[in-house]
């Protein structure tokens, strides 16, 4: 008797002890995994503040990759909102001091400016500033700028700091334009001219000739050979596969679909034989609005050949048929009136979707040609999603 007491109470203790050791081990885990997510975010928050705030001299790459990540964001709204920004690269010349720049004059500056206006520091007498503003308000903010270091900074005099300035989009489409632009414009600045503003970059081979400049209003001057085509008033040929992959990057991130429509406009030769060359702009720039009037602020539209365009919609494929099979039926029920003369068209439209069928915009863009030269080939016209077993010959 003494003995099974014995060996039942042995068993039980074991089976508590063996218990207790689990949760022992199970709090253990636990709290290893805390302490690990806990530090893995305040070393997250370290390596960002350190990016901001040290000297770029060995972190060039990392500030770089910051301050690009911020413009494509500027980028991507204002095209949105189709206005303009300005990179602001401040340097300061002065004596006797080095790494003059820390936290706490950044935090002194942007106490007088918006929350949209961003300042980085770019090394020990550099900042690359970001500010949504027109071009006339740029001085009145660099003298804003000076006034405050003036206050910050001892022995400190006007010309000790130059200004190299680029503008979106008169000096270019993308972040590396812009900031390369500025540091050019820089070296530029001495004692006597401290603030160089970066030259517009025109495009030789720019298409703008057979349109007329006058019937632009100023802002669409502002952006007409660098991004906006006047006559569709659309994304032009070279800004719309730069705007689109950097959306479907940013969709990938996300992990969010899209969908990419190739629209082709019909008839346009023949409309050309019989009403004029001057019929076909009619059309061309008639369908263009009525795509800019009935997609979503959030879609991208552009166009990549004459009378064909491109939409990049925020949707699955599944919905996105809706929109293909809307713009056909608007355009076969849109009687255009030209110089007296009603002109009936229709339109093809070929689709692509990230991520069914490609991962960026060049894949998708040569699928949708795909559903185009198949309708063409078979003399079809309406909506239609690539199948490789159809389109893929």
């Amino acid at each position: 008797m003494i003995f099974m007491s014995f060996v039942f109470n042995f068993y039980l203790l074991n089976f508590n002890l063996t218990e207790v050791l689990i949760n022992f081990l199970i709090v253990v885990l636990i709290a290893f995994i805390s302490i690990v997510l806990i530090s893995s975010y305040l070393r997250f928050q370290d390596i960002i503040d350190f990016v901001k705030n040290s000297n770029s001299e060995n972190n060039d790459i990392k500030i770089s990759n910051l301050i690009r990540i911020k413009l494509a964001d500027v980028i991507s709204r204002n095209l949105k909102k189709k206005t303009s920004f300005s990179v602001i690269l401040i340097k300061f010349n002065i004596s006797n001091q080095t790494n003059i720049l820390n936290d706490q004059f950044i935090d002194h500056i942007e106490k007088y400016f918006r929350d949209d206006d961003l300042f980085f520091k770019l090394s020990g007498n550099e900042i690359i500033s970001i500010i949504e503003c027109d071009e006339e308000f740029i001085r009145s903010l660099i003298d804003r700028l000076i006034k405050l270091a003036n206050k910050f900074f001892d022995n400190f005099s006007k010309k000790d700091v130059y200004f190299g300035i680029s503008r979106f989009p008169n000096c270019g489409t993308t972040g590396d334009e812009l900031i390369n632009l500025a540091q050019k414009s820089i070296l530029k600045a001495d004692s006597e001219n401290q603030i160089i503003f970066a030259e517009s970059q025109n495009d030789e081979d720019s298409n703008d000739k057979n349109i007329k400049e006058e019937n632009l209003d100023d802002k669409d001057k502002l952006f007409d050979k660098k991004i906006i085509d006047p006559l569709t008033n659309t994304l032009n040929q070279k800004a719309v596969s730069k705007f689109m992959q950097r959306e479907i990057s940013e969709l990938r991130i996300k992990k969010e679909p899209c969908t990419i429509f190739c629209i082709k406009i019909n008839n346009i030769y023949n409309t050309e034989s019989y009403f004029g060359k001057d019929s076909v702009e009619y059309i061309i720039k008639s369908i263009g609005n009525l795509i800019n009037e009935n997609i979503r602020g959030s879609d991208i539209v552009g166009t990549y050949k004459f009378g064909e365009f491109m939409i990049l919609s925020h949707s699955e494929l599944e919905k996105a048929s809706n929109i293909g099979n809307r713009l056909t039926s608007l355009v076969n029920k849109k009687r255009f009136n030209f110089d007296g003369k009603i002109i009936n068209n229709t339109l093809t439209i070929g689709a692509a979707s990230y991520p069914e069928h490609g991962n960026n915009i060049y894949d998708l863009y040569k699928k949708t040609q795909k559903v185009l030269d198949y309708c063409n080939e078979n003399d079809i016209s309406g909506y239609m999603v690539y199948e490789e077993n159809k389109h893929n010959l």
